[in-house]
């Protein structure tokens, strides 16, 4: 039996005892990503005065609920290298190649706060679900004169589907990088200008 996403975070959130999934277990090894569609890093498009930053799991923590964070590069370490699998319909799920996790995701609040985020992305076993599927879309930057991905979240932030989108936090910073958010689409929208929607612009393999 699958446990849905909202009982599984709960249970995960009170501390009790680690729970068992009943599902085909994912093995990722790096370098080696097998059945994957393509192995890649994910940097952002800005150097935020800590250099261009990529995607990984904070403190290379094998953990579920552990924070993905962005961080400055070092393409020596399978922490910063993410497997992307093909579901349908244009959606992926990503897996760390030094955890085995997948990029997830839960509401951490549900309006547009200061820094515009809606939820929390972190990593978790792969349990099929909703809260997993990611798709990245191309989009011409204004602001940058070219090229990025954008990575959105299926559900959405607090259900509202399309609406939560990959993003940096400028204003919480973690060691030398930055924590990453979901911000809402009325904060980092398609057809940039300037402030905070180049937050949301990621570069296949960085800079």
């Amino acid at each position: 039996m699958q446990l849905k996403g909202s009982m599984r975070r709960t249970v995960s959130r009170l501390g009790a005892t680690v729970l068992a999934v009943a599902t085909a277990a994912l093995t990722v090894f790096p370098g080696n990503a097998a059945h994957a569609d393509s192995v890649n890093r994910w940097g952002t498009a800005g150097n935020y005065g800590l250099g261009y930053l990529f995607l990984e799991v904070q403190a290379s923590s094998t953990a579920n609920l552990a924070n993905v964070i962005a961080y400055p590069s070092n393409s020596g370490s399978a922490n910063q290298w993410w497997s992307d699998h093909h579901i349908s319909n244009g959606y992926y799920y990503l897996v760390n190649n030094n955890s085995g996790k997948v990029l997830d995701r839960w509401d951490s609040h549900t309006g547009p706060g200061s820094d515009g985020g809606c939820s929390t992305p972190m990593q978790y076993q792969w349990v099929n679900e909703t809260q997993q599927y990611w798709r990245f879309d191309d989009e011409y930057s204004n602001y940058y004169g070219q090229w990025f991905n954008m990575w959105v979240n299926l559900p959405g932030c607090s259900g509202n589907a399309y609406q939560a989108t990959l993003g940096v936090n400028f204003s919480t910073a973690s060691v030398n990088g930055l924590y990453t958010t979901q911000f809402h689409m009325d904060r980092c929208v398609y057809g940039d200008s300037s402030g905070i929607y180049h937050r949301c612009y990621w570069r296949r393999n960085g800079a």
